[in-house]
């Protein structure tokens, strides 16, 4: 089966400087989707955004009363759909920002990315 997979992170300033965080955490996540279901499900977000007039793109971290009805919908879908949904989180207080080499940020970053999903 093929898969079709989508990244996001939160809060990579984690990796770059303790100084610079401004949060606790770094999530790394990602979506697995069967590529065969790509074209349905992106048919289905269209209605539901539709169906409540959304007309954004979506962000988690602008969910509102006023909106919940079309979130609580979205994860409905994700929920009854073949998605496969994976995260890490990363303390930044554990991170060892003292190697030597300039590229580490970016280095361990792709490195969390292929452990955690």
């Amino acid at each position: 089966m093929k898969f079709d997979l989508y990244c996001d992170e939160n809060h990579p300033d984690v990796f770059w400087s303790k100084a610079e965080m401004r949060a606790r955490f770094l999530l790394i996540g990602g979506l697995w989707l069967p590529t065969e279901e790509r074209a349905g499900l992106k048919e289905q977000i269209r209605q539901l955004k539709e169906q409540h007039g959304f007309h954004h793109e979506i962000k988690w971290h602008k969910v509102h009363d006023g909106k919940m009805d079309f979130y609580r919908s979205l994860i409905d879908l994700f929920l009854q759909s073949e998605l496969r949904f994976r995260c890490i989180a990363v303390e930044g207080d554990k991170v060892d920002r003292h190697v030597p080499t300039p590229a580490i940020p970016m280095n361990l970053f792709t490195k969390f990315v292929a452990l955690g999903i």
